[in-house]
């Protein structure tokens, strides 16, 4: 076997990880979509254990993800013929033309995938960041300007001095 036969096939095995590799992180992007719109309805629903639990699952995935990308920058690093970072676009174009169309798909699936995560995250940090000045105005609106004024009362309306009782406060609203 020449040498070039030798580097072909060789290339093949790459090109065959990287696949397998891409499929495995499309897969990945693909549940952690899945995720992310289940973590947003938890979020318009209020439902803390659902987004506990989301949001633990979102970072197992990305975490998965992570993982997947390195293996497919260490498959294009040893693939890649020419000088210059290893990408999946600098691949392509290293291929012949006719190779090309799956690849650039694949290419072009990974970007409109990723570009969706984004845009769910960016919908899930203003809907937390409603939340919270929510929140946040809520109690202020009943907090008293000055906690002087605020009155401590137990359930029955008394106000004991040195009872451990569980108290209420009054802020005079």
């Amino acid at each position: 076997m020449n040498s070039a036969a030798k580097n072909q096939q060789k290339t093949q095995k790459f090109a065959d990880q990287l696949y397998k590799t891409l499929m495995e992180e499309l897969s990945a992007y693909d549940y952690l979509i899945e995720t992310l719109s289940e973590k947003q309805k938890a979020i318009v629903e209020n439902d803390l254990q659902k987004l506990e639990h989301f949001s633990g699952v979102e970072q197992l995935i990305v975490n998965k993800a992570n993982k997947l990308t390195e293996a497919r920058a260490q498959i294009l690093k040893t693939v890649q013929q020419q000088p210059g970072p290893a990408s999946l676009v600098a691949f392509i174009r290293q291929l012949h033309p006719s190779e090309r169309r799956p690849w650039i798909k694949i290419n072009d699936r990974i970007s409109r995938t990723v570009e969706k995560i984004r845009f769910l995250n960016t919908q899930n940090m203003r809907l937390l960041d409603t939340s919270l000045n929510y929140s946040r105005g809520m109690i202020e609106l009943f907090m008293p300007n000055e906690m002087k004024s605020a009155g401590f009362y137990d359930g029955g309306g008394k106000s004991p001095d040195d009872v451990n009782t569980q108290k209420l406060l009054d802020c005079n609203a």
